[in-house]
């Protein structure tokens, strides 16, 4: 998935961290601080909600969208309290590039 994502999201010019879990994503964050963080829910030892929060947290600036294949409104609705921008659905990954590239980076 994370390479269905990069590949979607990036052009040449982009640069792309990739974290295997949540707890991996909060430490490549504070290292490189990138424009936005797409982020799985279902995730262990750290899941996306905690790692969403943590990310926050450290930076209530960071944009985090939440990707996830279940189409829950709980989930939707604990995404949102833990800071993420968007919560969208797996399987309409054109919705995720649209919502990221809707959105002027962060550092112009």
């Amino acid at each position: 998935m994370r390479g269905i994502l990069r590949d979607l999201l990036t052009t040449r010019k982009d640069e792309v961290w990739e974290a295997r879990d949540g707890a991996e994503a909060q430490s490549v964050y504070k290292q490189c601080r990138p424009d936005w963080v797409i982020m799985d829910v279902r995730m262990s030892p750290v899941n996306g909600i905690e790692a969403t929060r943590q990310i926050i947290a450290h930076d209530p600036q960071a944009r985090v969208v939440i990707v996830t294949q279940h189409d829950d409104a709980d989930i939707g609705r604990q995404t949102r309290e833990a800071g993420a921008l968007a919560c969208l659905p797996k399987d309409n990954l054109q919705a995720v590039r649209r919502f990221v590239h809707a959105t002027p980076p962060v550092h112009p």
